[in-house]
């Protein structure tokens, strides 16, 4: 019965409904690409216009020339003293050239080091004591002692 358009050619149920769902599933997957799109240009266009802002508008003001050009601040009446704290422990290898370079520090006001010797092995107290020989600032040479109780 199926040539001359009889029964067979009605579509079942079950055949129309998922014709239906397709229908909409595409209708669906459509809006859905649609606000995607809508989102993204929005997202892009506030960004174009911040950058305009920031460009046109406040004119480059990546460059900084309005702060670069005040008045240098002045130096002040005294400089207040700083100590620098440095600990160490088996450093040997590295505490002269550390404390060559605090030493060194142009600082105007009064400058001091203190090292924190933290029971060494290897001399670094030594070591430390022989850099600062020539060096015009103070370096004070404080040795742990060992925790109560703690095993050496």
């Amino acid at each position: 019965m199926s040539a001359a358009g009889g029964i067979d050619d009605v579509p079942t149920r079950n055949e129309a409904d998922s014709r239906l769902r397709s229908r909409h599933g595409s209708a669906h997957k459509r809006e859905k690409v649609a606000v995607d799109i809508t989102v993204s240009l929005a997202l892009a266009a506030s960004s174009l216009a911040i950058w305009f802002y920031l460009v046109a508008v406040r004119g480059r003001f990546w460059h900084g020339l309005g702060r670069d050009d005040l008045d240098p601040m002045s130096a002040p009446a005294s400089w207040p003293p700083v100590t620098a704290v440095v600990p160490a422990r088996n450093e040997a290898d590295s505490i002269a050239a550390s404390l060559c370079s605090l030493l060194q520090q142009d600082y105007p006001g009064l400058f001091s080091v203190i090292l924190v010797d933290d029971q060494s092995g290897d001399g670094t107290a030594a070591i430390a004591a022989e850099a600062a020989l020539g060096a015009d600032r103070p370096l004070t040479i404080l040795r742990g002692r060992p925790l109560p109780g703690a095993e050496v």
